[in-house]
């Protein structure tokens, strides 16, 4: 057996960029023929047993986005055509006579979830490392159009969220911070821990997880590392949070097939066009009080509320809170992809990124033109 601080060891592969796990390097006993686990572009696959797989790829990402494999996601059988892989998961297995006669209905994709059986509350929580810079907005989509039930920064301790958050009414929450930290910075720190080795790899590949790098490709918004940067604070409070209500729900799907999924507002707001195309990170800075960004926060408000007609009741007290407080701003977005994600509109995570998703997390990103089909 591998030691434990190494099963996850990198390598970098000839002159790619990409950071993968590959146990042969390691342990070539445990792969009969390690140049043979590559597919036919020469990309490295996940090798025998199970334990590796790859994490962390810009080139990778990048490709699964070109190819627009996000439609076939939802596909409900294991048909070769649409399972990415090449493999069905009933490859192999032989049909009875009796099986052979039942015909087998068609894979889908995704579409929306028809809104008469969908509970009637999403939550946004747009959480900081204080209680204080905490934000929540609670949304009611029983009626149409949706109403904001709950809206503010308050005195938001752990407590007061896990309330909030087992709250039977509310189907789905969107957190914005981060889940996790980066495979290969958690794996560079536990084996240096465990053997004193420091593992050969760029900074920018610890820095960022896999689906900041799809955000940033997919948007134009690079999210700031969680490896690095202040977000380390929120990150170890939403490992809080969901520890705790695991302990009460059950196993939380990082991936955010669950009742919580991860979101990025910025993000949201420039694949809804509300920060246009093309705009700088700098000049779509909407985030404290500093010169200039009430006024921007009050456009984006404008154009949120323009486009969420008929859909929801953006009141005028909600629009003078989301302008006033950007806190107040990222719960609401936060509840409006919570409920994107609910029906089934926003983008599916790429088949080959998904083991990392469920160890990473996943930014959730909402369709570009979600935001007219929330109420259902």
């Amino acid at each position: 057996m591998l030691p434990r601080g190494l099963r996850g060891a990198f390598c970098r592969l000839g002159d790619r960029s990409e950071v993968l796990y590959k146990l042969a390097e390691v342990h070539p006993e445990r792969c009969g023929d390690p140049e043979g686990c590559r597919d036919a572009h020469g990309m490295p696959t996940a090798l025998h047993g199970g334990e590796v797989g790859s994490v962390h790829s810009r080139d990778v990402a990048r490709k699964l986005l070109h190819r627009k494999l996000s439609p076939f996601a939802g596909c409900a059988h294991g048909c070769a055509e649409h399972n990415h892989g090449g493999i069905s998961r009933g490859a192999g297995r032989h049909r009875s006579e009796a099986e052979k006669r039942t015909p087998r209905a068609p894979c889908r994709t995704p579409h929306p979830v028809p809104r008469e059986v969908i509970p009637s509350h999403t939550l946004g929580i747009d959480l900081a490392s204080q209680a204080k810079q905490t934000g929540v907005c609670l949304l009611d989509w029983t009626a149409t159009p949706a109403t904001v039930l709950d809206h503010g920064s308050h005195a938001l301790d752990d407590q007061r969220l896990l309330e909030l958050m087992t709250d039977p009414q509310i189907e789905k929450i969107g957190i914005d911070a981060p889940f996790a930290w980066p495979l290969a910075f958690v794996d560079a720190l536990s084996t240096y821990r465990d053997h004193g080795t420091w593992l050969g790899l760029a900074q920018e590949d610890m820095r960022f997880r896999a689906t900041e790098v799809v955000v940033a490709d997919v948007t134009g918004q690079a999210p700031l590392s969680v490896a690095t940067s202040d977000l380390a604070w929120p990150a170890m409070r939403v490992a809080r949070l969901l520890t705790s209500l695991a302990a009460t729900e059950g196993p939380i799907d990082r991936a955010g097939a669950g009742r919580v999924a991860e979101v990025y507002p910025a993000a949201a707001l420039r694949r809804w066009g509300v920060v246009p195309a093309g705009t700088s990170v700098l000049d779509a800075a909407y985030k404290t009080n500093k010169s200039g960004r009430e006024n921007r926060r009050r456009t984006m408000m404008t154009s949120l509320r323009l486009q969420l007609a008929g859909q929801v009741d953006v009141d005028d007290a909600t629009f003078d809170r989301c302008v006033s407080n950007d806190d107040d701003l990222d719960a609401f977005v936060s509840a409006l992809v919570a409920r994107a994600v609910q029906i089934g509109q926003s983008e599916a995570i790429p088949h080959s990124l998904r083991w990392a998703a469920m160890r990473e997390g996943w930014i959730h990103l909402p369709l570009a033109d979600s935001l007219e089909r929330l109420a259902g």
